[in-house]
């Protein structure tokens, strides 16, 4: 009976250790299974996207500008439209990154060597095929005067491969062996893929404030408006010269520094051939005066100038993000 207990022992022992072995070797073949099929997921998404870099991709993001009131503060704000037209899911482990940089002219000459970039990630849990997923970031209030426009818009979709080998130290050897060096779609970092979606411009007209109810053509402007210039090209020009050549200077004193409200604003017109005008806006065949079609053409990408759609609306009044 002992020697018929000991073995019953070590055979019970024998079945623990090799219950635990192959529960070991079930969690890691598991585990390979789900990074291949979130490969095989990265790899689809990345194809779909790379073969339709001329036509409309099937996930694009769409941005536009929008007036939106924060905290009890008028600000203006960034909207991302992510929309999946593919037959692909985009599952956890992909990150949507906005890149906000500001156009060289738009910099300071003191800063104009400073990374003015700046990116925002938005991770995605989930986007199944036909969703769409809008994110929203401010950019500046209306009593924020050191908004940079125009602003250049980068977006791209990232996943990092660091999640699916795991963060062991052959994760660098393993990427190594994954994808090539002059692959198009690895990152900088080679630690995962980054897919460009779009990139666009916001500029001032993309984020003028109208009025509630935009003038109509036979509007007259308010009391207060200052009147028109008679010829502002000459105007522009006289001011201008005053500027640089100020009278009333003692010898030696110097004149004030600019940019502390000292120069009076000054105001420049540029004219355009009307001809050129109704050629290019493609308004000889319609009913639409040119001066409402200029406008519809200005402010295309304007969300608040939805008036101008409907009528003929000859002037509007808007206020720039700093008033």
């Amino acid at each position: 009976p002992a020697e018929a207990g000991r073995r019953i022992k070590e055979l019970l022992s024998g079945i623990g250790n090799t219950s635990e072995r192959v529960s070991c070797l079930k969690k890691g073949v598991d585990q390979k299974n789900r990074a291949l099929a979130s490969l095989n997921q990265v790899m689809n998404v990345s194809a779909a996207l790379l073969s339709s870099q001329e036509g409309q991709k099937p996930i694009a993001c769409t941005v536009t500008a929008n007036w939106s009131c924060l905290l009890l503060q008028d600000t203006v704000t960034i909207s991302c439209l992510l929309e999946n037209s593919s037959e692909y899911s985009l599952e956890e482990g992909w990150t949507l990154c906005v890149q906000l940089l500001a156009s060289p002219c738009a910099l300071e000459e003191e800063s104009s060597s400073v990374d003015s970039a700046t990116t925002f990630t938005f991770p995605i849990d989930q986007l199944l095929p036909g969703n769409k997923r809008e994110l929203t970031l401010p950019l500046g209030s209306a009593a924020d005067t050191k908004l940079d426009l125009a602003l250049t818009i980068s977006c791209a979709l990232y996943y990092s491969l660091r999640d699916i080998l795991g963060s062991g130290s052959d994760s660098s050897e393993a990427l190594d062996d994954l994808l090539p060096d002059d692959s198009p779609i690895l990152s900088p970092d080679r630690e995962g893929i980054c897919l460009p979606l779009s990139e666009c411009t916001i500029d001032m007209l993309q984020c003028l404030r109208f009025e509630s109810s935009p003038p109509g053509p036979d509007a007259s402007p308010p009391a207060a408006a200052p009147p028109a210039p008679s010829d502002p090209v000459e105007t522009f020009l006289k001011v201008s010269q005053e500027q640089t050549e100020p009278e009333g200077l003692k010898a030696g004193e110097l004149p004030d520094a600019p940019g502390e409200g000292n120069l009076s604003p000054s105001a420049a017109s540029i004219r355009v051939s009307s001809e050129l005008l109704k050629n290019a806006l493609k308004t000889s065949g319609s009913d639409v005066p040119l001066s409402c079609a200029t406008l519809r053409w200005l402010l295309a990408e304007n969300a608040g100038a939805e008036a101008l759609s409907s009528g003929e609306v000859a002037s509007v009044r808007g206020a720039a993000p700093d008033g």
